[in-house]
């Protein structure tokens, strides 16, 4: 075992879709590319319109507003509710998969300490950096980061 749980995000899915724990199957490979392009052309025409009303208008629009002016309220509000429950899973994912990690790592140093108290543990960490609005302040940590990564690989 390589240490990493995998049961979480599209590491499940893709777990989920394989036949055997060591191959990946053409059924993987298909999926993803099908949801991969279909991604990237919806991002491209969502991107397309925001920079033509944006060029229509002085004002710098948001994606909410692009589809606000092109759908309607009904679809900006169902825009606006399926990025926040994209982001409140993305996050739930995240904390669950660090605590997961970070708990073998760690039992040897404090085995009595359990997966939520590893939550509570990093959430302060995540508030703080979701605070900093600027890439350039956390680039010589992620940096460094990146160094990490690497030396564990």
């Amino acid at each position: 075992s390589s240490g990493i749980n995998a049961e979480y995000g599209v590491l499940g899915f893709l777990a989920y879709l394989s036949p055997s724990d060591t191959a990946v199957s053409w059924r993987v490979v298909v999926c993803l590319m099908v949801v991969s392009i279909m991604c990237t052309i919806s991002m491209v025409c969502l991107v397309k319109c925001k920079n033509h009303l944006s060029q229509q208008s002085s004002a710098n629009l948001s994606y909410s507003d692009v589809v606000l002016l092109l759908l309607g309220r009904k679809w900006s509000i169902v825009l606006d509710l399926t990025v926040i429950a994209f982001q409140f899973g993305a996050v739930v994912i995240y904390f669950v998969f660090v605590s997961e990690n970070l708990t073998p790592y760690f039992s040897k140093l404090s085995p009595e300490t359990a997966r939520w108290a590893w939550m509570l543990f990093i959430t302060p960490l995540y508030i703080g950096l979701s605070w900093i609005r600027s890439m350039k302040y956390i680039g010589v940590i992620s940096f460094f980061a990146e160094l990490s990564i690497l030396g564990g690989i």
